[in-house]
C-alpha cells in the first residue's frame, strides 16, 4: 500500500482481523474517493464512475 494516503496499511501492526478490516477499508476509501488516478485523467474512481455515488470497485471489476 502507498505511503501517500490515510490508512497506510503497512505502517500498522495488523494484530487481528477487525483492525485489518478497518485499516484496509480506510485505505480503499481513500484510493477510490480522494486519490487522483492518471488513467482517469486525474479524477478519482468515484468521480469517473460514480457521478457522486459510492463506488464498489470489487463489483465493478466482477461485472466487467
Amino acid at each position: 500500500m502507498s505511503a501517500s494516503g490515510p490508512g497506510r496499511g503497512y505502517l500498522h501492526e495488523l494484530t487481528d482481523g477487525f483492525k485489518a478490516e478497518r485499516v484496509i477499508g480506510t485505505w480503499i476509501d481513500f484510493y477510490n474517493t480522494a486519490r487522483p488516478h492518471s488513467a482517469l485523467a486525474g479524477q478519482t474512481p468515484a468521480e469517473a464512475y460514480g457521478a457522486g455515488r459510492p463506488v464498489d470497485m470489487i463489483n465493478r471489476i466482477l461485472a466487467a
